[in-house]
């Protein structure tokens, strides 16, 4: 919770897509922007459950804080939406059993009638398993670890998957607990044994997410272990191979989607399953729908084009849409855009010219222009969009395969020599047009981030030498990109160039350092380690030394609040009330911490709605900080 994400939904995390027309507004894809938040630098998150019981739980207070959940709902809270609507098609037209079924999975367990029965058996101190917890409650746990998981709540992991493995080991009697957690494992023999009696549980949801079977078994990533046979299995006991689960209504998560994994969390974070191509090859043999638009997405962003090959054997044609819904005000109306289409675009913007051109060989539209996302070359053909982003190769081959050519502007020759890394070409062009200077400035920072995606550092230079503004405020700058692409030799070339490593981007109020450790890259981190950072940056890192320069230089640091630094304002975050001292016990940075207070930092810091810093420190701390902060609060 260092950072905020942005509360939209739809298909892509870099920023918030606007209106194709006066009345449709384009969502963006809720993998990242919803569910992945950038962290400061070293966020830390509970694993869930995010809710401990109290020793003596009162039902009738559980009963009460599920009615405020539907309440909060009903009247748009956007937090009570973003918990409810990855279980629930409208989160708005829920009722009191779907808000108690939300309550019960914050505590972890499957259902509302097992917490009232846990509650009761509790309040009767009946016992429970050596660790404290029901089977279900353990069974639950070892899913939400086990699965894919794009949200709400901490994203999957590596760290994840070897964690359920160790509770697996811990508590064997998980295994047997319910269809749904044999799944996840891979247990035929179980799966055997619980569809012998009731063979309809082969299409009854359940478990911690409440999906059907074949869900679990598609999403699980237990190290070491393939679940292709259970797949196979329950696909043979008339699982429904278009099994599915709709994020907020809105966006379709499939079987196929959960085999094919990946996304914006990256293919390390949200891995392919195992046994990918065979598992998906069954789905589509059983019937599932190649126009898998959510399956497509995540796996939009890595070179690997073998998804595509699969959907494209298996039927996937030119006059497929999108299946993600749009916002047409409070409705949700069907996509308009082509999926192969959205990917051929896609394709130019990541300068994958191999699936371009299988794109091409398919069929896909070669002269329609770009509907999908506000950038630059928003309604421009893909021709024009290839050559705008230096794609020459794409170009090329949309060229040689018939496309309409057009004409380009001389802002557009401009931008495609400065995307080509053409130098000399680019001075001609503002020396016998002097205007471009001027109409150059509003692109400049995304033909710097254009230049960083795609890799093209004689661009990157290019634009350095042109003098681009590296530091646009506001932004998501060029060193964002290259923290997020993990590019080492770019990020150095655009320190070296000016480029500020404090600038937060105003999606995830996050600086360079929290793109480059969310995706994993660690010595980015520790080269940003060495550079100039904010106070909130510093403590959630520790480093005590960029602390007390900051404070010598402004003691007012001290007690600032996020709300105060970072950027796009119209946009609510719920860190906004945070001081440094709150993100050091977020972080655990017990020297931050003490340092903090001796420098008199103030303890009884509240968001005004009953979370304090010792409410925090009670939930994210150890004694030691806790005792600090109890220490302070009595002096």
């Amino acid at each position: 919770m260092i950072s905020c994400a942005r509360r939209s939904g739809g298909p892509r995390s870099a920023g918030r897509a606007k209106p194709t027309c006066t009345k449709l507004r384009r969502p963006i894809k809720p993998l990242f922007s919803l569910r992945a938040r950038i962290p400061d630098s070293d966020e830390r998150r509970s694993p869930m459950p995010t809710h401990q019981l109290p020793e003596n739980p009162s039902l009738e207070n559980l009963k009460k804080r599920a009615k405020g959940l539907l309440k909060s709902a009903r009247a748009g809270d956007q937090q009570a939406l973003d918990l409810i609507g990855p279980y629930f098609g409208d989160p708005r037209k829920i009722g009191l059993q779907s808000a108690q079924l939300v309550l019960a999975r914050a505590y972890g367990f499957s259902s509302w009638a097992k917490l009232k029965s846990h509650v009761e058996r509790r309040n009767k101190r009946t016992a429970v398993s050596a660790s404290g917890q029901t089977g279900d409650q353990l069974a639950n746990r070892f899913l939400d670890l086990v699965l894919l998981n794009y949200g709400p709540g901490e994203l999957s992991s590596p760290a994840r998957f070897r964690e359920a493995e160790a509770l697996l080991e811990s508590q064997p009697e998980i295994r047997r607990e319910n269809i749904y957690v044999a799944a996840a494992i891979g247990d035929v023999a179980e799966i055997d044994r619980w569809l012998e009696d009731k063979p309809e549980r082969v299409a009854q949801k359940g478990g911690f997410f409440h999906w059907e079977p074949l869900m679990y078994a598609a999403y699980a990533r237990l190290p070491d272990r393939s679940t292709l046979a259970a797949g196979r299995r329950l696909l043979e006991r008339g699982a429904d191979p278009n099994a599915h689960y709709m994020w907020g209504g809105q966006y379709r998560f499939t079987a196929l989607t959960g085999v094919f994994g990946q996304g914006e969390g990256g293919p390390v974070n949200q891995p392919e399953h195992p046994d990918c191509r065979d598992f998906a090859r069954a789905l589509l043999q059983a019937g599932a729908d190649p126009n898998d638009g959510q399956a497509a997405y995540n796996r939009c962003f890595e070179p690997d084009n073998s998804w595509l090959e699969l959907l494209l054997e298996f039927g996937l044609s030119p006059r497929d849409r999108n299946n993600w819904l749009l916002e047409d005000g409070d409705r949700l109306v069907p996509n308009p855009s082509e999926t192969m289409h959205f990917h051929l675009i896609q394709s130019i913007h990541r300068g994958y010219a191999e699936r371009a051109r299988l794109l091409i060989d398919h069929g896909v539209d070669l002269n329609k222009p770009d509907d999908s996302y506000d950038t630059r070359t928003k309604g421009r053909t893909p021709h024009a969009a290839a050559l705008l982003l230096g794609e020459t190769k794409i170009a090329t081959a949309l060229r040689e395969a018939g496309a309409d050519q057009g004409s380009l502007s001389a802002l557009d020759r401009f931008q495609a020599a400065c995307m080509a890394g053409d130098l000399e070409a680019a001075q001609q062009l503002t020396g016998r047009e002097p205007d471009l200077k001027r109409a150059i400035q509003p692109l400049q920072n995304e033909l710097l981030c254009d230049a960083v995606k795609l890799g093209k550092s004689k661009a990157l230079a290019a634009m350095i030498a042109l003098g681009f503004e590296l530091n646009t405020p506001g932004k998501r700058t060029a060193l964002h990109e290259a923290a997020l692409k993990g590019d080492l030799d770019m990020m150095k070339t655009l320190l070296d160039a000016g480029a500020d490593p404090r600038l937060r981007d105003p999606d995830y109020f996050a600086p360079p350092i929290g793109f480059a450790q969310h995706a994993g890259h660690d010595g980015l981190v520790a080269l940003l380690d060495g550079q100039a950072m904010d106070i909130f940056t510093a403590v959630s890192r520790g480093n005590i030394g960029q602390i007390r320069i900051l404070l010598a230089e402004d003691p007012a640091r001290l007690n600032q609040t996020f709300g105060e630094i970072r950027p796009n304002k119209t946009q609510a975050c719920e860190n906004d009330w945070m001081t440094p001292l709150v993100y050091a016990v977020l972080n655990k940075r017990q020297e931050a911490l003490e340092y903090l207070l001796e420098q008199g930092a103030d303890p009884r810091v509240s968001d005004g709605a009953g979370q304090s810093l010792f409410s925090l420190a009670e939930e994210q701390a150890g004694p030691e900080m806790l005792q600090m902060i109890a220490d302070a609060l009595a002096s």
